[in-house]
């Protein structure tokens, strides 16, 4: 049960930024989502952690409560988490992040290494080659999954996940469905900002780093190839591979992988 969670808004750039926080006297936690997500989405792993830490689930720009954005504008999510600790005023937070939200906390941890303790990448998007999207992949439903179901309600949306991804632990779809209602469809028309190639950021990470990585046959990024590339350039790096998982890796696993952050967490960043 949730026992002292609130929430709130941070002004970051000038643009509000709507978080939940689990509270208490405890060594914070930076959750960051992936794409059409939202902090919602980490629910499960606050209730999982929030005895041992403080965890903070925020809405990226254009995602959740947070503000809506242009076609045009610039967005800067490394520049977000920054403001996020200084307005929480937060000491040396761990970060952990999921496939956008990974690019996030890793471009955080290579931009602003003395401000983070560690990262957790779940996912995250970094690939040598784009991937092609395989035949298994390709499933018959609208063109516009997203925009379809903001047409509806919710509960028709939770109807939606449980047939589009029977693979989720029961409670992942209400919140993964609740995401796509809130998800600023604007974001769609925008052109992906340039980055520069993973290896140039993940050179520059100094704190511990775990890369959590799927089954690239279920959907999941993160090549082994990749993963051995990214041990051999971080610092300080560990990888864990969870079986028969997709690219939302825990929204399947959840189990597995919540033990696999346990131990890297207390390894590397314990509770008081």
């Amino acid at each position: 049960m949730k026992t002292e969670w609130t929430t709130g808004f941070i002004n970051s750039n000038g643009f509000d930024l709507f978080y939940t926080r689990t509270g208490g006297e405890k060594r914070p936690i930076i959750l960051a989502h992936g794409y059409t997500d939202d902090g919602s989405c980490w629910t499960d792993v606050g209730r999982y952690f929030e005895n041992d830490y403080d965890l903070i689930m925020y809405d990226a720009i254009g995602h959740g409560q947070s503000a809506r954005i242009t076609e045009d504008m610039p967005i800067d999510m490394v520049a977000d988490i920054h403001n996020i600790i200084i307005s929480l005023d937060l000491s040396k937070p761990a970060v952990i992040g999921h496939s956008m939200g990974a690019a996030t906390a890793a471009g955080y941890a290579a931009r602003h290494s003395e401000n983070v303790s560690l990262i957790i990448l779940e996912d995250i998007p970094w690939f040598n080659e784009v991937p092609k999207l395989k035949k298994a992949d390709n499933k018959k439903q609208p063109k516009n999954i997203i925009e379809n179901l903001q047409k509806g309600n919710l509960k028709e949306a939770v109807e939606f996940s449980k047939m589009y991804n029977p693979g989720f632990i029961d409670s992942m779809h209400e919140p993964w469905a609740a995401s796509k209602m809130r998800f600023d469809l604007t974001y769609q028309k925008r052109k992906w900002q340039k980055m520069p190639r993973w290896q140039e950021i993940a050179a520059m990470i100094q704190c511990p780093t775990l890369l959590i990585t799927g089954d690239n046959d279920k959907g999941a990024l993160v090549t082994p190839e990749v993963a051995v590339e990214a041990l051999k350039t971080i610092n300080s790096a560990e990888w864990a591979h969870i079986p028969n998982a997709p690219h939302c890796i825990r929204y399947e696993q959840f189990s597995v992988t919540m033990n696999v952050i346990k131990n890297f967490l207390k390894m590397n960043y314990p509770p008081k």
